[in-house]
């Protein structure tokens, strides 16, 4: 076991941001940080820059990818994903459904 001198004389940083960690936060894992919502702003101004792909499919991957990232930040694997599309068509049903163009591009994408 590692004795708290030792870590009280050591400097850590959070591993995703590169922050330092406040003494205070000792107990806080970095690895658990969830803050990828500052992501989608991005990726909606990088898919709007996309002229190759048709206006719908651009609504249609906002959507998914703001309902990925403020649920699971941290998905790395395609493995998952049959079970994210479930999941994401269970949760939004009405609008998948009230949209036929939407509807279109979620099938399209399966």
């Amino acid at each position: 076991m590692i004795s708290r001198k030792l870590l009280s004389e050591k400097t850590f940083f959070h591993s995703s941001t590169g922050l330092l960690i406040d003494p205070t936060e000792e107990e806080i894992d970095s690895e658990d940080e969830s803050d990828s919502l500052w992501k989608i702003p991005h990726i909606n101004e990088r898919l709007e820059e996309d002229h190759d792909v048709h206006s719908t499919d651009i609504r249609f991957m906002k959507l998914w990818n703001q309902w990925t990232l403020s649920r699971y930040p941290n998905i790395y694997s395609e493995l998952l994903t049959p079970q994210l599309c479930v999941l994401f068509a269970q949760e939004k049903r009405e609008e998948i459904s009230q949209d036929p163009e939407i509807h279109t591009s979620f099938l399209m994408s399966l």
